[in-house]
Order: structure tokens, then sequence, then C-alpha cells
């Protein structure tokens, strides 16, 4: 699975319009608007919280085994094969590569100080 690759080259209107739309309907329930697994149903206490999409094993996660997972299901999510077609699995992975993409370029960026002196 950590091999497969996204077959399919969404653009970013795809991925902010339909692959955003997919993933707060399927997944920010659990792993929250921004990924960082603070979903309503873990705020409200029905589940432990799922790891972030932001840091820790699933930041570097291959885009194969996203895929694999959303297909099979793994831990307590189940499956989505059934909720989103093979396109849609895909669309939605970009998305959430494009949530880490913003994520990690928030974390590098370094606000500079125009009035200070050296």
């Amino acid at each position: 699975a950590a091999t497969n690759k996204n077959p399919f080259t969404f653009t970013k209107e795809e991925m902010d319009g339909n692959g955003k739309k997919l993933y707060n309907i399927n997944c920010a329930i659990c792993h929250g608007e921004a990924g960082d697994g603070q979903g309503h149903l873990v705020q409200i206490g029905k589940f432990p919280p799922p790891p972030s999409y932001l840091s820790g094993a699933l930041a570097t996660l291959p885009e194969g085994q996203m895929y694999h997972s959303v297909m099979y299901g793994k831990g307590l999510m189940g499956s989505y094969a059934s909720q989103l077609n093979h396109k849609e699995r895909w669309l939605v992975i970009s998305y959430v590569k494009s949530l880490q993409g913003a994520s990690s370029a928030s974390a590098n960026t370094t606000t500079s100080d125009s009035t200070k002196t050296n």
C-alpha cells in the first residue's frame, strides 16, 4: 500500500472545493476541520482523538497507506469504500496533503521585524 501513488492530478480549485467538502462531510467529524484530531465527536467525548494529520506518524504517512486506511479502515475508523468512490478517496487524500502542506508552511514561516536593528 505504501508504494501506491495517486493516479489523479487535482487542481487547487478541486481540492479547495469538492475535496474540502468531502473531507468535511466524511472526515472532519473526528479528524477536525484543520486535521488536528479535534473533530466534533472528539470534543463531545464520543471517541478518543485520532492522530493529527499535522504531526507525528500521519504527517509523513505515504499517500498509498492513507488510501488503504480510507478504503479498508484502521483502528476505530471504519472503511469509507461505500461512501467515497475511487476518485473521491484520492481527492480527499489530496486535500489532507494540502492541509499538511499548509501546516508545515505556517510552521516554517518566520516573522521579521523591520524595525529591529542589527
